[in-house]
Parts: structure tokens; C-alpha cells; sequence
């Protein structure tokens, strides 16, 4: 068994970063998505990509990163408690969210390439309600 990632403070560079994915689904200023459009949103881009010959595919990896943050920053929303760290690694840039509250920590990035690549769709909505209830939940 491996143990537990060392989370750390996010650095400057991964703040651009998250600003930078964030972008690329809403403009600058945006209200976060609801996970019902994001929901939407990954299931159509999902959908395109797996009908897509695999010679015509694009990289989904940035699109993953940008669900993956959208995500995160939804559960941030519904917890309070929570905030993005990264996971001290020089090699690779895994950002996670940690929900204080339940002592948990959270990988959305890693949530949604998983699905994404079994092509699994209408999975966010369950997902998210079962990491962060919704208020009066």
C-alpha cells in the first residue's frame, strides 16, 4: 500500500494554471458552473470525442483538467471548508481539493479522466452530491 500523497499549498504557477483551465469552459468572472451543466458539458464533450475515428480525436487532456478544476471548484463552493493543494511532486502538477470537514481529500482532475476514458457520462451530479451534500442535505 502506498502512502497517503504530501499535500502542499498551491505555488503561484499552479494558480495561473487553474485560472488558465478555468477559462477555457466559462469566461473570466464567471459564477462557477452548477453540476447539472457541468454535468451536460462533459457528457457532449465526451460523447463527441468517443463518436470521433480515433484518428480524428483530439488530446482531451486539457479539456479533462478544465472539467477536473470546474469540478473541484464546485465542491469548494458547496463545502466552504475546503481550498486547492497540490500534491509535492516536481514531476507531475496533481492538484486536489481538500475538505477540511470531512478530512478528506479530494482528486477531480483524477475523477473525471478516469470516466473519461471508460466513456462513462451522467456520473458528476451523483459524484458531487456524494463528496460535497448540497445544502439541507
Amino acid at each position: 500500500m502506498q502512502p497517503a500523497p504530501r499535500l502542499v499549498d498551491l505555488a503561484p504557477t499552479d494558480v495561473v494554471w487553474l485560472g488558465d483551465v478555468r477559462d477555457h469552459l466559462r469566461p473570466a468572472g464567471a459564477v462557477p458552473l452548477d453540476a447539472g451543466t457541468l454535468s451536460t458539458c462533459y457528457d457532449h464533450y465526451n460523447e463527441q470525442w468517443c463518436a470521433a475515428p480515433a484518428e480524428q480525436r483530439w488530446d482531451p487532456r486539457y479539456l479533462i483538467s478544465a472539467i477536473g478544476v470546474a469540478l473541484g471548484d464546485l465542491l469548494i463552493e458547496r463545502v466552504g471548508a475546503a481550498r486547492w493543494q497540490r500534491v509535492d511532486d516536481p514531476r507531475a502538477r496533481i492538484v486536489a481539493v481538500r475538505l477540511e470537514e470531512r478530512r478528506a481529500t479530494v482528486f477531480p482532475v483524477d475523477a473525471v479522466a478516469r470516466r473519461w476514458w471508460a466513456e462513462q457520462r451522467s456520473w458528476i451530479e451523483e459524484w458531487a452530491e456524494e463528496m460535497a451534500p448540497g445544502p439541507g442535505r
